[in-house]
């Protein structure tokens, strides 16, 4: 299959963690440890363990390995109690970090209450997802990002050019029946797609449909039904079936939301200050088209950002983007790319250049939606105030570790001294309990920063 192929029909891949990720929110869970003051519950242990790897000497299946899991937890805890004992909770870049997610979690929390909570799915909806999700569809299409293109080419099909004929001067030759070919069924597609098969009788063919990734037509070849449907398959099935239909319904309410917040805004980016600021970045990136090893999209180290403030320093207050009647200087944008670690584009400077100016949208987009969330209080909301503990006792345990490791100390001696120095207690028995569904990949939250769900785990 194509990349065309796998561009159409799996687009739905990473579009819903949202909704994995946001399971435990919210939900009372039991105390699992006690570390002094702090505490560790059941559920952020399940968080942690589920949605970020931990090291490969822990197996979390045995319960020594649980215990082991839970003392890197522990450990995090310790170190922050330290940390906070030196002060550290007062360095400047810690505090930038803990603002960042703090917007970042209150951006979530908004979402949760003017996205999530206002979709409703019934019975019916599920009972019909399930009946469009026993017929599998096969069809031929054709595909391109030019309009033009699409068009010429829907007036060919009008003109009675048989969809073959097409692939074939498509292609520039004579293609096989499998060129251009997916099976699908609900749930597996774009629901413009999967809405216009469905809509067609065998050997007809589409209009015009406008896709994510640029526009496309469809012949129905064939539709292969499922009769045998039970109530017991529906049961089974039903779960998943409210998460695909929660999650699409979710993006259009989300986006109609933005779309309208975004209304008056009045974004303007200053040409003059991108453009100067811009060719200043490009000397510190090594664009490569080419190289397999080297990433294509890395976000901008503090030396590369340190370099372009020193050739701008003259230009540091420059406004570069003004919006709502608030305005950037090219100074505090740098500032932000490199402490909301940014991805850029590295393979051209023009790709470079593209994705700075979508950056740049989407960051001024999540800091309104921020904005708006702080507004509203949400800040102060369970969700974000737990979120926001959990990334605090991180960074903070990370820069005491930093800080041990200077000193020349051993990290792990250091976890056995504390743990002897301070209150800790553990509910083996919970411990015991507890259901695990180990993921092998790192929990993603789909906002701008594409940030973890969960700190990876402490190493001592």
């Amino acid at each position: 299959m194509n990349r065309v192929k796998l561009q159409v029909i799996l687009l739905i891949i990473g579009a819903g963690l949202f909704v994995l990720c946001t399971r435990h929110a919210g939900q009372k869970s039991r105390v699992l440890a006690e570390v002094d003051s702090r505490i560790i519950t059941e559920s952020d242990f399940v968080q942690r363990v589920e949605l970020s790897p931990l090291p490969p000497d822990i197996n979390i299946r045995t319960f020594r390995g649980r215990e082991d899991a839970l003392d890197l937890l522990i450990a995090e805890k310790l170190f922050a109690i330290e940390a906070e004992k030196a002060g550290l909770q007062n360095d400047p870049v810690f505090l930038h970090k803990i603002e960042n997610v703090k917007r970042s979690a209150v951006r979530r929390e908004l979402y949760r209450d003017v996205v999530q909570k206002k979709v409703k799915i019934s019975e019916e909806d599920l009972k019909k997802a399930f009946n469009r999700m026993n017929e599998k569809n096969i069809v031929r299409f054709v595909h391109t990002t030019d309009f033009n293109k699409i068009s010429l080419w829907n007036k060919a099909i009008k003109d009675g050019m048989p969809f073959d004929t097409l692939l074939n001067k498509i292609a520039g030759k004579k293609v096989s029946e499998k060129f251009n070919r997916i099976e699908f069924t609900w749930g597996q597609a774009e629901p413009v797609i999967e809405d216009a098969a469905h809509n067609l009788n065998k050997g007809e063919v589409s209009e015009i449909l406008k896709v994510s990734n640029g526009y496309i037509i469809l012949k129905l070849e064939n539709r292969i039904k499922n009769v045998m449907l039970t109530e017991e398959k529906y049961q089974s099935k039903k779960t998943t079936i409210d998460k695909i239909i929660r999650r699409r319904r979710e993006a259009v309410r989300s986006g109609k939301f933005v779309e309208e917040f975004m209304k008056g805004k009045n974004v303007v980016l200053k040409g003059k200050a991108f453009n100067f600021m811009t060719k200043e970045l490009e000397k510190q990136i090594e664009f490569n088209k080419k190289s397999k090893s080297s990433p294509k999209v890395k976000m901008l180290v503090r030396k590369e950002v340190q370099l372009v403030q020193d050739n701008l320093a003259n230009h540091l207050d420059d406004k570069l983007i003004t919006f709502n009647g608030r305005a950037w200087t090219t100074g505090q944008f740098l500032e932000k790319l490199w402490m909301m670690e940014v991805p850029v584009n590295r393979q051209s400077p023009e790709k470079f250049r593209k994705g700075l100016q979508e950056s740049i949208r989407i960051m001024v987009r999540n800091e309104l939606l921020a904005d708006e969330g702080m507004r509203r209080g949400l800040d102060r909301s369970e969700n974000v105030q737990k979120e926001l503990q959990m990334w605090r006792d991180n960074f903070l345990y990370v820069l005491m570790k930093n800080r041990y490791r200077e000193k020349g100390g051993d990290v792990g001696e250091e976890f056995d001294i504390l743990k002897k120095n301070h209150s800790v207690k553990v509910d083996t028995v919970l411990l015991k309990k507890i259901t695990l569904t180990h993921v092998p990949m790192v929990g993603v939250w789909t906002d701008f920063q594409r940030q973890l769900v969960a700190p990876i785990w402490p190493q001592l």
